[in-house]
C-alpha cells in the first residue's frame, strides 16, 4: 500500500508540533522534527517542508471517514513501535494526545515513557564489540563525510557507552547501536537520523562566541546569555542602535557556505529562522556554525562564520575586525550577491579574525590549557572553503 503523506497547511503549525513533543516527551526539538516527518510520510524535515505551500494541505482527522482515520492512527503508532522503539502503549499514548493530522491546538502532556532511554544492559547486548572495532569507526566516519577525526568518531562511540551521557537519551539511539551491532548497510534511514541529530547536539561553546563577538565591539547582553540554549533558540542576543535586539543562534555542525545539500544543518537553519520570525526581535538574526571557514578569493583572505537574516532568509555573510557591531555586518554584507565574490571592506587582513578564532574556540591560551600536544585538523569543502580545527591530544576535544 502507498505510503500516505500529511501535508501540514502551514510550515507554523509543523513547528509548533516538535514544540509540543519536545517538552511532552522531554527530548530535543531535532528528535521531535526527525519523528514528525517520518509520521507525515517524508524521509526527512527538508523534504516536508519544501512540500508545505507547495502542495495542497491534506485532510485533518476531524474531516475524514472514521475508516481512514483508524488506518492513520494504526500507520502512526506502528512507525514509532517499529522505527522508534516504543511500546505500544506508549506509541499510542503519544499519538492520542498529539496526533500530526489533527486539527485540535497542540496541547503539551505528560507521559512516562522509559523506552525512549535505552538501559545500559541494553546498550552492552546490542552493541557487542563493534564500536571498538576500526570498521565501525570507519562507517561512522563515511556517514560523518570526513568531519571528524578517527580519534573524534572513536570518543563519540566511547560517550555513547555511558548511560550518563546525552546521547543515550535520543529515540534512536537503539537503532544505530543495532544497526552497527548487526553489520546492516550504515545509510538506512535510522542511522542517518541518528547521526544528524548526534552532529546538532555538540558544544556550541556560547561562552567563546560570546567572547568573540564581543572583542569585535558588539554589545552583548549579559542577562540573555544561555549556556543551555536548545538548537533554534538564541544563546545570547546583540543590541544594536541600528536593528534592536539581534539573536545569536549556536549549531555544532560543520557547514560550508552555499552548501544546502545537508539535511542536519537545514533543518538548523529552518529552526532558527522560524524562532526569530515568530519571536519579538530586531531587523536580524545570526546563526553561527560550529566554527569558521576562510577561502582566498582574488589574493585577498576573507572569514565566514555563519549567516544572517535579510528579507525573512539566512544569507552568508563574511566578517572582519572592521564588523564592530551587528549593524556594521548586516550593512557590509548586504550589498554582496555572493560572498564568493568578496569585498574590500571584508578583507580579513593575514586570516588575522580566522586566527583568532579558531585559537579561542581550542581554549588555546585560557588558564589551566596544555602548553603542548596541540595540532592542526584542516579541511577544504567541494564548495572552496578551508576549515580549520586546533585540538590537544592531552583534551577530551568537543
Amino acid at each position: 500500500m502507498e505510503l500516505e503523506q500529511f501535508i501540514f497547511p502551514e510550515v507554523d503549525r509543523a513547528q509548533q508540533w516538535v514544540d509540543i513533543c519536545a517538552k511532552s516527551l522531554n527530548i530535543t526539538r531535532v528528535d521531535a522534527a526527525i519523528i514528525l516527518s517520518h509520521l507525515c510520510g517524508f524521509p526527512s524535515w527538508d523534504h516536508m517542508v519544501q512540500c508545505i505551500g507547495r502542495e495542497p494541505p491534506s485532510a485533518c482527522d476531524e474531516a475524514i471517514e472514521e475508516t481512514r482515520k483508524k488506518s492513520r492512527k494504526t500507520r502512526y503508532i506502528k512507525l514509532l513501535t517499529t522505527g522508534f522503539a516504543l511500546d505500544k502503549k506508549s506509541g499510542t499514548a503519544l499519538i492520542e494526545n498529539l496526533s500530526p493530522s489533527s486539527s485540535k491546538p497542540f496541547k503539551v502532556f505528560s507521559l512516562d515513557v522509559p523506552e525512549l532511554k535505552v538501559s545500559r544492559e541494553k546498550q552492552d547486548a546490542e552493541r557487542g564489540d563493534r564500536q571498538e572495532s576500526e570498521d565501525g569507526v570507519a562507517e561512522l566516519m563515511r556517514m560523518l563525510d570526513g568531519q571528524m577525526e578517527p580519534s573524534e568518531v572513536k570518543r563519540l562511540l566511547d560517550k555513547i557507552t555511558r548511560q550518563e551521557d546525552e546521547y543515550a537519551e535520543t529515540i534512536e539511539f537503539g537503532k544505530i547501536l543495532s544497526t552497527l551491532a548487526a553489520g546492516d548497510d550504515p545509510e538506512s534511514a535510522y542511522l542517518s537520523n541518528f547521526l544528524s541529530s548526534v552532529r546538532l547536539r555538540g558544544d556550541t561553546h556560547p561562552d567563546r562566541w560570546f567572547n568573540i563577538l564581543s572583542h569585535l565591539g558588539w554589545n552583548i547582553s549579559e542577562e540573555t546569555f544561555d549556556e543551555e540554549a536548545d538548537l533554534g533558540e538564541p544563546a545570547f542576543i546583540a543590541m544594536d542602535d541600528e536593528l534592536g535586539e539581534v539573536p545569536i543562534y549556536l549549531c555544532s555542525a560543520v557547514r560550508s557556505p552555499y552548501d544546502d545539500s545537508d539535511e542536519a544543518t537545514c533543518l538548523a537553519m529552518d529552526l532558527c529562522l522560524n524562532d526569530f520570525l515568530t519571536g519579538e526581535y530586531g531587523g536580524t538574526a545570526l546563526l553561527i556554525w560550529r566554527g569558521p571557514a576562510y577561502r582566498k578569493i582574488r589574493k585577498k583572505l576573507y572569514c565566514h562564520i555563519g549567516m544572517m537574516v535579510m528579507d525573512e532568509m539566512w544569507v552568508e555573510i563574511l566578517i572582519n575586525e572592521g564588523c564592530t557591531s551587528p549593524g556594521i555586518t548586516y550593512d557590509r554584507n548586504m550589498v554582496l550577491d555572493t560572498i564568493n565574490a568578496g569585498h574590500p571592506d571584508l578583507v580579513d587582513e593575514e586570516n588575522e579574525l580566522f586566527e583568532r578564532i579558531v585559537l579561542h574556540l581550542a581554549g588555546f591560551g585560557e588558564p589551566g590549557a596544555p602548553e603542548e600536544g596541540w595540532f592542526v585538523v584542516q579541511s577544504k569543502s567541494d564548495t572552496g572553503w578551508n576549515h580549520r580545527v586546533m585540538m590537544n591530544e592531552n583534551l577530551e576535544n568537543d
